[in-house]
């Protein structure tokens, strides 16, 4: 172990006893509970039980014990041995195959287009959730009767029974409302894990202010697409044809106006059976959301398209309400990708709790790509609910690339590198605005261009459509650094350690084009996972054309899952959430190193300039003891311009 690893192992055992003995001063009203127990109470939620009485109740989310991963795989596997569907689009969906299986042999095989496997692949992903659902439901329901129900031990007077909340269909999950009793009574029980404080849910959007108005006429209606091209996702689109057939895209948001209203959806396959009782108003955040991903305006004159979104062609969900039950509905339809352009209310900036803990394990376990805004706050920092490790936190900039002053981003020295990416959403506008002039988007909006853009990436791979995390890690290598006389991103120091990303911008501007050459003309990636046995993998790739006259940017992004652990007070979990981390180191040619060992992320990003053609030599290491016994998947990608 290096004298940096000892050094951090002390400060954490130190930190973890002085935590435990100030956390917990009353713990003699409770003697027959051990410290063991107590300590799957959250912090906030003990301070809270300090104040109550045993027979006052609040609102509590309950994490139990999860489903057995094995038999989901065993299970899945059963149920598709019937069909046409071929083992290496299975294997993607449990990420278990390496490069060296990728959709290139898999396509030769079948004879297919890529459309037939994209839908091959969705067919995987649906049984997957659809037998998980299955396990979390008997899951849970089990454990909720073992606690209260079965044993007598933790039943209380009819009038002071349980009251759930919320029973989650895709976590081992179930929100309730409860006495302090009853939470220092189940807390013995093996079927819990961890009791975290529930807030109640507060939907707050960003500063942007929408006027729609059906009654416009088409005239000479123009919209200044200058964001489209930025990110070259019209490139992508027009050029190349990626308008997201075949891709299922979910929008959670605060609302969306009557479809009969809105003259910006012609064309477009939306659904609004997710959205609640539609209003007929003028002013809905989510419908300028839907119109940046996928919006189509057809003018009834000429028949001319005079705009489309990004992603127009794509099938869209929209949906409103509790988080967990609109996700999960979105999930129910097969959402493969799922934008949310608003913000949970509660909890301490910049710090990770039980709802992006909720986000986290939704997206580990069932193959959705999050992509969510880092909010409007600035140096006030992104919010609890967005502070999610496996989704893309979208940062908000000018159509010069300079960051908008609102973006928020995560400001301390040990906070994760959130924005991961930023896009223009200060300069977004959409016929749902109804003013061709309009430049006051927020993160909301360039969280919107993301998404359509993650929904381009799906529909080029069924690779990239099963793995969130790939699909992430070539998204972060293929930014755009610099933009004019904007620099991004920093690059990399010979034999230094420091992860080569930018507090404000992330990894930067995001370019699609980019993105496609290095996946698909260059096929500079890898994907494989970690077994909780794993310490390291190493690989090469050749650079042919770099010289001290011909220069090259080198860009890794490693990516990986962040697994379910519930810590509670029972590690730094709040301040250090992470039970696995991965160092990234590359070698070049002449024997020069660059470094990434970010502890604090679940990324590691090298930027450097490559004079010398040759093998250079890449190796992923395992930094940290995984506490969960989980499969952890990554993501490495390696962009030269």
């Amino acid at each position: 172990m290096s004298k940096l690893c000892k050094t951090l192992t002390t400060m954490f055992l130190c930190i973890s006893i002085l935590i435990l003995s100030t956390s917990f001063p009353s713990l003699s009203a409770y003697a027959k509970t051990s410290t063991h127990n107590i300590a799957k109470i959250d912090s906030e939620l003990f301070k809270k039980l300090q104040k109550m009485d045993n027979d006052d109740t609040i609102n509590v989310s309950v994490w139990l014990n999860d489903i057995d991963k094995d038999e989901l795989r065993k299970k899945t596997k059963l149920e598709l041995q019937s069909t046409n569907i071929s083992t290496s689009a299975i294997d993607l969906a449990f990420y278990e195959n390496d490069k060296l299986s990728t959709e290139t042999a898999y396509l030769s095989n079948l004879s297919n287009s890529i459309s037939t496997v994209i839908a091959d692949e969705k067919k995987v992903i649906k049984a997957k959730r659809e037998i998980a659902k299955e396990m979390y439901s008997e899951n849970n329901a089990k454990c909720y009767d073992n606690l209260f129900c079965k044993n007598q031990t933790f039943s209380l007077e009819k009038e002071k029974e349980s009251q759930i909340i919320y029973i989650s269909k895709y976590a081992p999950n179930i929100d309730l409302y409860l006495t302090k009793k009853q939470i220092y009574d189940i807390i013995k029980s093996d079927f819990v894990q961890g009791i975290y404080y529930y807030e109640d849910e507060v939907l707050n959007i960003d500063d942007t202010s929408i006027q729609t108005d059906s009654e416009t006429e088409n005239g000479d209606e123009s919209f200044d697409t200058t964001w489209l091209d930025m990110t070259n996702i019209s490139t992508v689109r027009d050029t190349m044809g990626y308008s997201g057939e075949n891709i299922t895209v979910g929008i959670y948001d605060t609302g969306f106006a009557d479809p009969t209203l809105a003259n910006y959806f012609n064309n477009v396959d939306i659904d609004y059976s997710l959205a609640g009782s539609l209003e007929q108003s003028t002013s809905t955040h989510g419908s300028y959301m839907a119109s940046i991903i996928a919006g189509r305006k057809i003018d009834t004159n000429t028949g001319n398209t005079i705009y489309e979104g990004v992603v127009p062609d794509a099938k869209i969900y929209c949906a409103i309400g509790g988080y967990k039950s609109a996700i999960e509905g979105l999930i129910d339809k097969g959402c493969n990708v799922i934008n949310m352009s608003l913000i949970l209310g509660g909890g301490t900036p910049n710090t990770y709790g039980t709802i992006s803990m909720w986000f986290d394990h939704i997206a580990y376990m069932h193959n959705v790509h999050f992509i969510c805004s880092a909010g409007n706050y600035g140096t006030n920092g992104i919010p609890q609910s967005n502070m999610i490790y496996n989704a893309i936190v979208v940062g908000n900039c000018y159509n010069d690339g300079l960051i908008k002053e609102t973006s928020s981003y995560a400001t301390g020295e040990y906070d994760a590198y959130k924005p991961d990416v930023i896009a223009p959403g200060a300069n977004t506008n959409t016929p749902a605005i109804n003013n061709p002039n309009y430049t006051g988007g927020g993160t909301s909006a360039a969280s919107a261009i993301v998404c359509g853009a993650v929904s381009q990436l799906c529909q080029m791979s069924s690779n990239l459509l099963a793995k969130p995390m790939l699909l992430k890690s070539l998204l972060l290598s293929s930014t755009k650094r610099t933009y004019g006389d904007i620099t991004m991103a920093p690059l990399s120091d010979s034999n230094e350690a420091s992860i080569a990303l930018s507090r404000e911008y992330g990894a930067g501007l995001i370019d699609v084009v980019k993105a496609y050459q290095t996946y698909v003309d260059y096929n500079r990636y890898s994907y494989n996972v970690f077994t909780p046995y794993s310490t390291s993998r190493s690989f090469s790739f050749n650079i042919s054309d770099a010289s001290n006259s011909n220069p090259k940017l080198i860009r890794l992004a490693l990516t990986w899952d962040k697994v379910t652990t519930i810590n509670c007070n029972d590690s730094l979990s709040t301040i250090f959430p992470l039970s696995d981390t991965f160092d990234l180191i590359v070698t070049t040619p002449g024997g020069e190193t660059y470094g990434s060992t970010c502890w604090f992320d679940t990324k590691q990003y090298i930027s450097f300039i490559a004079s010398e053609s040759g093998n250079y030599t890449v190796s992923i290491t395992r930094a940290g003891s995984t506490v969960s016994g989980e499969v952890s998947s990554y993501g490495l990608t390696c962009s030269v311009s």
